[in-house]
């Protein structure tokens, strides 16, 4: 009996000092800050933002019904932002100015913003 109780003490002291490693090595990292650029920009240059954080600015000139994805305009262009693979959604917005954070994503030579992040008439989503 007295050996199970050492056994179970020693995985006990085992997981927190591994749990306590795997949280010191998180709040270690430091977050990479979004760049800020232009719908332009991105189109100008895809390749070198893609898979890497930004910010952009624009207006939501089409949206889905549900709020899960948005296509944002500026005086330069177009980008579609899709917000599903982050599971959220934003209420209607068709016409508003809309600050995004996201990844520039490459695929199929489509450019789109996966968005973290969404600025909304000063509310942010999610």
């Amino acid at each position: 009996m007295n050996s199970k109780v050492i056994i179970a003490g020693i995985i006990i002291v085992i997981t927190i000092c591994i749990t306590g490693c795997l949280a010191d090595q998180s709040e270690n990292q430091t977050p990479v800050a979004p760049e800020k650029v232009t719908i332009s920009d991105l189109l100008n240059s895809a390749d070198k933002f893609a898979d890497k954080p930004v910010m952009v600015e624009g207006k939501i000139s089409s949206q889905c019904g549900s709020g899960c994805w948005f296509i944002m305009s500026d005086d330069n262009g177009d980008l579609y932002v899709n917000l599903k693979p982050n599971n959220f959604v934003i209420p209607p917005a068709m016409g508003k100015k809309v600050t995004v954070i996201g990844n520039v994503i490459i695929k199929d030579n489509d450019l789109a913003l996966v968005g973290s992040s969404v600025n909304l008439d000063g509310k942010t989503y999610p």
